[in-house]
């Protein structure tokens, strides 16, 4: 996941820095196109981002509710120990 996530972030910064150029360029990059084509490259490699980040967030909330879980039938064990 880890290396997911890098990969990402390093798509949406070349994707930022590729806009910022381009928005440097003259009028002409954006009557040919190439701003509009920036945008959508940012915009997909953020999208890409957030995907990471959900799918690590799902994983993350699997593992919190497994150690909950666990928790929960070490705690009904122990009740059940210390009754008896």
């Amino acid at each position: 996941m880890a290396a997911a996530r890098a990969e990402a972030e390093a798509r949406v910064r070349l994707a930022e820095d590729e806009l910022y150029r381009v928005q440097q360029a003259d009028d002409f990059a954006f009557t040919n196109g190439s701003y509009d084509r920036a945008l959508r490259c940012l915009r997909e490699a953020r999208q890409a981002l957030t995907d990471v980040l959900a799918d690590e967030a799902a994983r993350m909330a699997r593992e919190v509710s497994a150690t909950c879980s666990a928790i929960s039938t070490d705690l009904s064990r122990i009740k059940k120990e210390v009754s008896l």
